[in-house]
């Protein structure tokens, strides 16, 4: 027969932040960031691709009757580079939207107030029938 036998544990935890001295890899994360900012690798893989291209397209016109899987190549690496292109220039950084107190504009004494109710001075759009 076994017992079960019932243990209080008290456990004591020190939740005070110890400072044991700089990261050692603070280094390899400040690197990381230059390369990150510098955005090293994209633009190494978009020059590879823009030789790339050169070269398929040189070898493509020195051909004397191109085949349809001779231009069906041509075509897949030029598509490639678009959609390559495409997310490059989509993935930089996006500028954090200003904070209500960067927002605040004050008026110079030589910017029109607008005093009409339709909040525009402009006369009425014509309209051609």
């Amino acid at each position: 027969m076994t017992e079960t036998k019932k243990v209080n544990i008290e456990l004591e935890v020190d939740t005070n932040v110890v400072n044991s001295g700089m990261n050692p890899y603070q280094n390899i994360i400040y690197l990381a960031r230059a390369v990150d900012a510098w955005r090293i690798f994209p633009r190494l893989f978009l020059t590879v691709y823009i030789v790339l291209l050169y070269k398929v397209v040189i070898w493509f016109m020195a051909l004397e009757a191109p085949n349809f899987e001779q231009s069906g190549l041509v075509s897949i690496v030029v598509g490639a580079g678009a959609a390559w292109f495409g997310l490059y220039t989509g993935s930089s950084k996006k500028i954090p939207d200003p904070t209500p107190q960067q927002m605040i504009v004050q008026s110079t004494p030589t910017e029109k107030t607008v005093s009409s109710s339709t909040g525009s001075d402009l006369p009425p759009p014509k309209r051609n029938r």
